[in-house]
């Protein structure tokens, strides 16, 4: 019995190795299981860490698109507002008065009304203004930037929509007071490149700016000093005297550029003139609307010498007044464009002389009574346009903005002092384009080549040089945006070419 019982317990070799393997592959099955797992948590670490990071980075695009989209629509909502203020004088737009006018920009919030809502008025004339986005005026919700911060505004001082204190012209030819620099665009230095209006996000408050929570009332805040908010505004202080944001020795200053170098944590946004101005032209009455201007100006020429010849048919008397100097001391000035002696090509004058009648000198816009230009002397492009013959005002504002841009060309044989009887056009030079005795010229927005620059703001005028307007570098027929009307020997008006 204990025989067996010895032989028993003395194993097999082969029983004793399989039972060796077994154990082995147990434990390595074990190892895998370990191993795989360890891998397991460290993907699913990696890819938590990954999402996380992901996360933050794309709150943080989400947060920055918000800021540019904030930027986006203030510009756009300024830009609408400059395009249809000579609506404003129709309903559901009664304030202010647009007659007449366009491009103009509302006034910053300083603080002085309803929050939201642009001061009535923001300086001098022709002084820059600082504030907060008016987005009331603008009737666009209130735009934050991705702190929660309202949008800030500066507006140039040509542009502004200052009660009593707007700038006596405003057209193509008006620069902005703006040099900006941004990350990732530059205005430079140049009148073309200036900017008109800047929008700044201001996000967070910065050592050294103080910002009051806002009440339960208050949507954008009650502190109104820009510096708390802005960075950017390059300012001295220290000068002597010291200068600030359109002020020397904290006295208002006009014709004051600024400079914008977007530091700190800002985010600048702004509108040139050129945008303004692409922007108006996109109206789709605005073309019709400078034919249908530039035609009734043609007849207020014309209706002088009609009514010399209605005076004395023998004398059959058709003469017209020189043009005006191209070459003026004040281009705002309605009084400067006065008809300038033995001048056939020049600005289309406000102040003229007459060979006939009493007086012999007229103001030709407050003397030209559109009201009675016959509907049917005006061709299709007059007819049912913005300009309502019976509303003088919109009428005179319109060459008070638009007048250093109008232009005027008497015929030799036509001219004021020309010796009657008046030798009739025959093809020649002696007539305009040969066959007129008059032509106006509304020159429209500076083409390449072009340069229109004005003082006191910029250091070179280039406004008394025609070629700036009418005869650019690259400018032909077929690309030329100007706009002609031209008098015919029977005083009938019809559009020509320029």
């Amino acid at each position: 019995m204990m025989l067996l019982c010895l032989l028993a317990r003395k194993q097999h070799p082969i029983m004793k190795r399989t039972a060796l393997k077994h154990i082995l592959k147990k434990h390595s099955v074990q190892t895998g299981v370990v191993l795989l797992l360890t891998l397991l948590i460290t993907v699913v670490s990696s890819v938590s860490f990954f999402l996380t990071q992901f996360n933050a980075v794309d709150t943080r695009l989400i947060r920055q698109q918000q800021t540019e989209k904030a930027l986006q629509y203030a510009k756009q909502a300024l830009l609408g507002y400059a395009a249809r203020y000579y609506d404003f004088s129709q309903p559901p737009f009664t304030n202010p008065d647009g007659r007449g006018r366009f491009g103009f920009l509302p006034c910053p919030d300083t603080g002085v009304s309803i929050e939201g809502r642009e001061a009535g008025n923001c300086g001098i004339k022709n002084q820059s203004a600082i504030g907060k986005l008016p987005w009331l005026t603008l009737a666009i919700p209130p735009l934050f930037d991705e702190s929660n911060e309202c949008l800030w505004y500066a507006v140039s001082g040509s542009y502004k929509n200052s009660s009593g204190a707007r700038t006596d012209m405003l057209n193509d030819d008006n620069a902005g007071f703006f040099e900006v620099t941004t990350a990732s665009r530059a205005t430079g230095s140049h009148p073309d490149e200036r900017a008109v209006a800047v929008i700044i996000a201001p996000h967070l408050v910065q050592t050294g700016q103080t910002r009051p929570s806002r009440t339960a009332t208050e949507t954008c805040g009650s502190n109104y000093n820009f510096r708390d908010y802005i960075e950017s505004v390059v300012e001295n202080s220290t000068a002597s005297p010291p200068h600030t944001f359109a002020k020397i020795n904290n006295v208002n200053v006009a014709y004051k550029i600024e400079v914008f170098n977007e530091s700190g944590n800002d985010q600048i946004i702004y509108i040139t003139r050129k945008e303004l101005f692409d922007f108006i032209n996109k109206r789709k009455d605005f073309k019709q609307l400078m034919h249908c201007y530039t035609q009734l100006l043609a007849h207020c020429v014309a209706i002088p010498a009609r009514q010399q010849v209605v005076a004395d048919p023998v004398a059959n008397d058709k003469r017209l007044s020189f043009a005006a100097s191209v070459a003026l001391s004040d281009y705002e000035n309605d009084g400067s464009y006065v008809e300038l002696a033995d001048t056939l090509v020049g600005r289309l004058p406000n102040t003229l002389t007459l060979p006939l009648g009493n007086p012999a000198i007229i103001n030709l816009i407050t003397a030209c009574s559109i009201s009675d230009i016959i509907t049917s002397d005006l061709d299709t492009t007059c007819q049912n346009t913005a300009i309502d013959t019976s509303d003088f005002t919109k009428f005179s504002r319109l060459w008070q903005n638009k007048k250093s841009q109008l232009f005027y060309e008497v015929a030799e044989n036509y001219k004021r002092t020309a010796v009657l009887p008046i030798i009739p056009c025959d093809g020649s030079s002696s007539c305009v384009d040969g066959i007129y005795i008059a032509k106006i010229t509304f020159a429209g927005s500076q083409l390449s080549g072009q340069t229109r620059t004005a003082s006191p703001l910029d250091t070179t005028e280039t406004r008394h040089d025609i070629n700036n307007y009418l005869i650019g570098t690259v400018e032909t027929a077929s690309d030329t945006n100007d706009i002609s009307y031209c008098i015919k020997e029977d005083l009938t008006v019809e559009h020509c070419t320029p």
